[in-house]
């Protein structure tokens, strides 16, 4: 199978071995940057979930604190402690 393929886009050798690791396959710091911005959406995402309990109004206000909470202090993308400060601006702790 393997050498069909090769035949077929014509590899003369495998682009890689099975002893490359598998950060090292996208070294771009784009690629590093866009999966570290995903990361930190997935975790802040949760911890907005979990304030909220789920409660979509809850949720709104929660993204909204969080947005102006960046903008107060000039960001241009909502940070750990920008939303960490809507949790404690919403819940009051």
């Amino acid at each position: 199978m393997i050498e069909k393929l090769q035949a077929h886009y014509g590899f003369e050798r495998m682009p890689f071995g099975r002893n490359l690791a598998p950060g090292m396959l996208h070294r771009h710091d784009s690629h590093n940057q866009a999966v570290a911005r995903i990361s930190w959406c997935i975790a802040e995402r949760s911890m907005i979930h979990t304030t909220s309990r789920g409660y979509p109004r809850a949720v709104n206000n929660l993204a909204l604190q969080s947005l102006v909470a960046a903008f107060a202090t000039g960001k241009n993308l909502v940070d750990e402690a920008a939303a960490r400060a809507s949790v404690s601006e919403v819940v009051g702790d």
